[in-house]
């Protein structure tokens, strides 16, 4: 067994045997007719104290059986059965194609487990070099549970975590391992190894986000976010100052044509997690011009932060630029007298924009006209 720190993996030996009748053998290289099908129960109940990891056994040749190729068991755990699902995918390629290990998706998660990361390794069957999973070379997919929340832990830049009720799934962005390879996953629970916020961990407001700007807004609750606000978010950030070569700029609402915000009934709400749909809303209606309109300008921000480009940014909302203010020292924001525009509008012939000077929000009612009413535009983004 690989050891990661001192005393922190034990070798303890168990052998369990519960053989369901009637199981096929798969061949060699069928992980991909079998996984996803087959949900393969890491047993807790033994050497609680002491063991830290659990074998899957994959393209062992054999009956793949509940229970088979356990060598050890996941400390935190306790007396509660992991349930552990390895999914495959197809991916093309120059050449030709073939199936990848893509996901694993890990439930059944006890509370005892809070705070741990669970780490998950692939082996061929004849190496104890872990296989590189993802990201070209990472073999450890590292995933943190803060409190029953699963989130990318240390070193996991390429893995998307999605959390649910006492579960998980590890997404590969670009998997590696093709499935006929993967011989046996293993899953080991260790101490938290501190992420920080750029890299996925639990953010604080005036941290350095994921994409490169500053935390402004926490919830740890949760929030509803995104272009269709159907995705949940705990943290806003705001894009640095060098965005936009060092200076904010200064440009429109929105552009004059083909686009005149006072003609439409569309209203745009000032809460936070609209911004993103807020900002789609206003593009859809045909403002796209990046030199004539704040919400364009704001959503084409996409830079490159540690090898993956972030392109998810958006117009704050009004309520977004009042956390902004209230922050601002915290976050090492200094705007005094200038005016942002937000995406936001209450009233149909007008749009709102956030006065800096006194910590409020104004209208605009020219905002439409291409040159008028020129304000300071700086994206944000929700994660």
């Amino acid at each position: 067994m690989r050891s990661r720190g001192s005393g922190e993996y034990a070798a303890d030996e168990v052998s369990y045997s519960d053989d369901p009748e009637n199981l096929e053998s798969p061949k060699p290289g069928n992980l991909h007719k079998i996984i996803g099908a087959i949900s393969i129960l890491i047993v807790g109940s033994f050497f609680v104290n002491s063991t830290l990891a659990a074998n899957i056994s994959l393209n062992s040749g054999q009956s793949v059986e509940f229970g088979q190729g356990i060598a050890q068991t996941v400390a935190c755990s306790g007396a509660t059965n992991l349930i552990v699902t390895p999914n495959a995918s197809f991916t093309n390629a120059p050449g030709g194609g073939g199936f990848y290990f893509s996901s694993v998706t890990v439930s059944n998660i006890p509370t005892s487990c809070h705070g741990r990361d669970f780490i998950i390794n692939a082996y061929d069957n004849s190496s104890s070099t872990p296989l590189a999973l993802f990201n070209s070379t990472s073999t450890d997919a590292v995933v943190y549970n803060n409190a029953g929340v699963f989130q990318a832990g240390a070193g996991s830049t390429g893995m998307t975590v999605s959390s649910g009720s006492q579960q998980f799934t590890a997404n590969f962005s670009a998997p590696v391992a093709t499935t006929n390879s993967v011989f046996k996953v293993t899953l080991q629970s260790t101490a938290n190894a501190t992420v920080s916020c750029a890299l996925g961990g639990t953010c604080s407001v005036g941290d350095t986000g994921p994409g490169g700007g500053k935390v402004f807004y926490v919830n740890l609750a949760g929030f509803a976010c995104g272009v269709t606000r159907s995705s949940t978010c705990r943290y806003s950030e705001l894009a640095p100052t060098n965005w936009d070569g060092g200076v904010d700029p200064q440009i429109s609402w929105a552009q004059s044509t083909p686009f005149d915000y006072r003609s439409t009934s569309l209203l745009l709400d000032a809460g936070i997690g609209y911004g993103a749909l807020n900002t789609k809303a206003i593009i859809d209606q045909g403002n796209t011009n990046v030199t004539s309109s704040a919400a364009a300008k704001a959503a084409a921000y996409s830079p490159v932060v540690g090898g993956a480009t972030v392109n998810d940014w958006y117009l704050p909302s009004e309520n977004d630029w009042g956390q902004v203010w209230s922050q601002r020292n915290v976050i090492g924001f200094s705007a005094s007298g200038s005016n942002y525009w937000s995406s936001t509008s209450t009233n149909p012939l007008n749009g709102r924009y956030f006065m800096f000077a006194g910590g409020s929000a104004g209208s605009a009612s020219g905002m439409t006209k291409g040159t008028s009413n020129q304000m300071y535009v700086r994206p944000a983004r929700s994660f």
